[in-house]
C-alpha cells in the first residue's frame, strides 16, 4: 500500500493546504498600493511598483506559516513574493537616500514590515517606476502612418464604391474596392457554405470554432484576479468544480489544432481536384497563409511596442502593460517569422504561442499533403508522425520532471506563464502538439474520401446514443486534470508521465469522433445547434479576437489605481465586457483591414482568373 501512495503521490514536506480566514489575515497581501493619484499631485514625486522577498534573521511562526502555505503550489500563490507600490517620497522619508534605488527601496519597506510583521525584506529585480518620459518616437509615427493609412484606404474604397459602382461584383477598380467597408461587411455575414455540397459539410464547425474561442476568453478573464484585496477568493475556487473545468480548459486548445489539420487536407484535396499536382504548392501554401495571417498580426504587435504605453498609467502599468511594450519592441522579429513560441524570456503577445506552434504544424503538414499521394504512403506518414507525437511530450515529461497537464495555478498565472516549465517545454511547442494536427489531418482525408468507403451510416443509427457521449466525454477528460489540485502532495512522476502519454490523444480522438459525427450528419443533437447561422460572424472574427483579448486584460489591470475586491458577480461581468470589448474590435479589425488584406491577396495573387471572369460577364456567359 505504501508502494502504491509512492508511485501516485511520491514524497512531500510540510505543507498548509488551508486555512481559516483568521490566520489568511494575518500575512502580508499579495500586494498593497499607496494612493497613487495622491502621490503624483507633487511634480518631484516618485512612484515605484516593487517585488520583494520576505525573510528573517530569527525564527518566525508567521514567515513559516507563509512558507508552509505557499508550498502548495497548484491553488495557492507565494505569499512570500509579493509586491508593494510605494510612494518614495512619502513613505520613506528619513531614509538615507544616497544609496542605490534598489537598496533604499528595500530599507525603507525594511522598516514597514518589521513595525508590522516582525520581518524584513529583500528587493527582487521586479522594479516598476513611473516613467514621465514617454515622448513619442519614430516607431510611434510609422505605426500612426500604417494605421492612417490603412484609415484612409477604407474611406477612399467606400466612397468610390459607394459613388461610383453598383455594388456588383465585378465591376470598377478591383483593387480600391478591396478597402471597401460595404463590401467587407457583406462578406463577413455571407453564409459561405451555400452551394458545394462537400464544403457546406464544414458549417458545424464555425459553432465550434466559436464556442473554443469563448471558454478561451473565459479562462483568461481569471487573470484578473490575479492582484486584488482577497486572494484567498480565487484560492478557494480551486475547490469548486466549474473553476477546475475552466482551469484544465488548456485541452481546448488541441481542437484547434485538429481543425486545423482538417481545414489543410479538406482544402487542399479540393484544390487539387482542379490544379495539378507539384511540389512548388509547398512554397505557394507557406507564403499564402504567411500573407494571410501577418498583416493583421504585425499591426496589433506594431500597436502594442509603440501606441499602447500612451493609453494609461497606474501603479502597475509599468509591470502589467510597459514589460509587453519593451519585450515586443526587442522581439518582434521572432513574432514575424513565428518561432516565438521556442523562446521563454518574452511577454509579448504571450497568447501567441498558437499562432507560432500552427504555423509550425502547417508547415509539415503541407509538405505530407504534396507528398504523399498515394494511400499507402497517407496511412504510414500519418501513422508514424501520430506515434511521434505521442512519445515527444512524453519524453519531456518524464525527463524534465514536468506536470502532467498545462496547470492554470494562482501563481503561474501572475507569472504570465513565462515561468513555467510545462507551458514552455511542452503546452506552446510546435513538435509537441503535433498529434492533434494529425489526427485532424487524417480526419481531412477520411472526411474528403468518405464516399469511396461505402459505408451506410443509416444502418448505425442505434449506435447515436453512444455518439452523443462524445461531448460529455470531452468534458470529463478536461475535468479529469483537477487530479493535480487536490490538497495532496505533487503527483509522482510516473503518475504525471503516464497522464500526460494518454490525456492529449484520448481528446484529440474524442474530438475528432465529435466532429465526424457532424461533418457526415450522423447526428441530430448536436449538430442544429453547431451549424446555426448565428455562428457565421463570430467564426470569422475569431482570430482577431485571440489576438486582441488580452490586451484589454493587462489595460484593464494596468489602469488601476488601487486594488479591487473579486467576486462572482465582478467575474461576470468582467468576462462579459472582456467578451463584448474583443468582439467589437475584432469587427473592425476584420472590416478595415482582414478583409481587405486577404480581397487585396486574392486580387494580386489570381490576376488571371479574374480577367477571365470579367470577360464571362462581358459576354454574357455568367449572369453574375
Amino acid at each position: 500500500m505504501m508502494l502504491l501512495l509512492l508511485c501516485l503521490f511520491g514524497y512531500s514536506s510540510a505543507v498548509i493546504y488551508q486555512l481559516n480566514e483568521t490566520d489568511h489575515e494575518k500575512m502580508p497581501n499579495l500586494i498593497r498600493l499607496d494612493p497613487y493619484e495622491k502621490c503624483l499631485r507633487d511634480p518631484t514625486a516618485l512612484y515605484c511598483t516593487v517585488g520583494i522577498d520576505l525573510v528573517s534573521d530569527t525564527p518566525s511562526p508567521l514567515l513559516n506559516m507563509i512558507q508552509e502555505y505557499s508550498e502548495d503550489k497548484s491553488k495557492h500563490f507565494n505569499y512570500s513574493h509579493i509586491y508593494q507600490g510605494i510612494c518614495v517620497n512619502q513613505r520613506c522619508q528619513g531614509i538615507n537616500s544616497s544609496v542605490p534605488l534598489p537598496s533604499y527601496l528595500e530599507s525603507c519597506l525594511n522598516r514597514t514590515f518589521w513595525e508590522e510583521y516582525r520581518l524584513k525584506t529583500r528587493t527582487t529585480k521586479d522594479i516598476f517606476c513611473n516613467n514621465k518620459n514617454n515622448a513619442v518616437d519614430t516607431e510611434d509615427i510609422i505605426v500612426a502612418a500604417v494605421i492612417l493609412a490603412l484609415i484612409m484606404f477604407n474611406a477612399f474604397g467606400t466612397l468610390y464604391d459607394v459613388l461610383f459602382t453598383t455594388g456588383k461584383a465585378n465591376e470598377g477598380v478591383k483593387l480600391l474596392l478591396c478597402f471597401s467597408i460595404r463590401r467587407n461587411y457583406l462578406k463577413l455575414v455571407k453564409d459561405n457554405y451555400e452551394g458545394d455540397s462537400r464544403d457546406g459539410q464544414l458549417r458545424s464547425l464555425n459553432g465550434i470554432r466559436s464556442i473554443c474561442i469563448g471558454m478561451v476568453i473565459l479562462a483568461h478573464s481569471l487573470a484578473v484576479c490575479i492582484f486584488v484585496e482577497n486572494p484567498i477568493y480565487l484560492e478557494k475556487m480551486f475547490y469548486s468544480p466549474f473553476t477546475l473545468l475552466i482551469t484544465n480548459g488548456t485541452l481546448i486548445m488541441q481542437g484547434f489544432f485538429t481543425l486545423s489539420g482538417l481545414l489543410l487536407v479538406f482544402k487542399y484535396c479540393m484544390y487539387v481536384e482542379k490544379n495539378e499536382y507539384s511540389w512548388t504548392l509547398i512554397l505557394k501554401g507557406i507564403l499564402l497563409r504567411w500573407l494571410r495571417l501577418t498583416p493583421a498580426y504585425a499591426v496589433i504587435i506594431g500597436f502594442t511596442a509603440t501606441w499602447m504605453r500612451h493609453l494609461g498609467s497606474g501603479p502597475l502599468w509599468e509591470m502589467f502593460v510597459n514589460v509587453e511594450v519593451m519585450d515586443c519592441r526587442r522581439d518582434w522579429w521572432r513574432h514575424f517569422i513565428y518561432i516565438n513560441n521556442y523562446f521563454e524570456d518574452s511577454y509579448c503577445m504571450i497568447q501567441s504561442w498558437y499562432l507560432a506552434a500552427d504555423m509550425q504544424l502547417f508547415l509539415v503538414g503541407i509538405i505530407v499533403v504534396v507528398f504523399c499521394r498515394t494511400k499507402r504512403s497517407r496511412i504510414v506518414t500519418l501513422s508514424t508522425l501520430s506515434v511521434i507525437g505521442i512519445i515527444i511530450p512524453t519524453l519531456h515529461t518524464y525527463y524534465q520532471d514536468l506536470d502532467g497537464i498545462m496547470m492554470l495555478t494562482p501563481e503561474t498565472a501572475r507569472n504570465y506563464f513565462i515561468t513555467d516549465d510545462t507551458f514552455n517545454h511542452v503546452y506552446k511547442r510546435g513538435h509537441t502538439n503535433l498529434f492533434g494536427y494529425i489526427i485532424g489531418m487524417a480526419l481531412g482525408y477520411i472526411l474528403y474520401y468518405w464516399n469511396d468507403f461505402g459505408i451506410n451510416l443509416n444502418k448505425y443509427k442505434k449506435l447515436r446514443p453512444l455518439y452523443w457521449c462524445t461531448a460529455p466525454a470531452l468534458i470529463a477528460l478536461m475535468y479529469s486534470g483537477s487530479i493535480f489540485y487536490g490538497d495532496r502532495p505533487r503527483m509522482s512522476l510516473l503518475f504525471r508521465t503516464v497522464y500526460s502519454a494518454l490525456v492529449k490523444p484520448i481528446f484529440c480522438l474524442t474530438m475528432a469522433v465529435f466532429m465526424l459525427g457532424m461533418l457526415l450528419k450522423f447526428d441530430n443533437v448536436y449538430r442544429p445547434i453547431l451549424e446555426w447561422k448565428g455562428w457565421t460572424v463570430p467564426s470569422r472574427l475569431c482570430y482577431n479576437v485571440y489576438l486582441l483579448h488580452f490586451l484589454f486584460v493587462r489595460f484593464y489591470v494596468g489602469i488601476q489605481t488601487s486594488i479591487m475586491k473579486a467576486t462572482f458577480w465582478f467575474q461576470v461581468i468582467f468576462f462579459i465586457g472582456l467578451l463584448t470589448f474583443s468582439f467589437v474590435f475584432a469587427f473592425v479589425f476584420w472590416i478595415l483591414l482582414e478583409a481587405p488584406m486577404a480581397e487585396l491577396l486574392k486580387t494580386l495573387m489570381s490576376p488571371k482568373k479574374r480577367e477571365e471572369e470579367k470577360c464571362e460577364v462581358n459576354t454574357g456567359k455568367n449572369d453574375n
